[in-house]
């Protein structure tokens, strides 16, 4: 298997993701019968879609990274997880 570029593959999965999250709630909106109404309320259509796609992006290219880092020093993936697991426990409430 080749290397891997964690920016370039970071980027696609934010981009993605993004896209993916954009149609859904464009399609919510048009099927609610108010086409672009959550663009509006966050802040109007290109500064929602500027903001939803740059953290997308950011956030896929650290999560990417993560992994990487992880495969390559096993102990910084048991951090990830307890760090992980931390998060998910306190938004739990627990």
């Amino acid at each position: 298997m080749g290397k891997h570029n964690s920016l370039r593959e970071g980027a696609r999965l934010g981009l993605v993701v993004a896209t993916s999250i954009w149609v859904w709630l464009a399609v919510v909106d048009a099927v609610v019968g108010e086409p672009f109404r959550t663009f509006t309320v966050l802040g109007g259509i290109a500064l929602f879609t500027t903001m939803h796609y740059l953290l997308n992006v950011a956030y896929g290219v650290l999560l990417v990274s993560g992994i990487h880092g992880a495969v390559h020093e096993p102990t910084y993936s048991r951090t990830s997880d307890s760090g992980t697991s931390l998060g998910f426990a306190s938004s739990a409430g627990a």
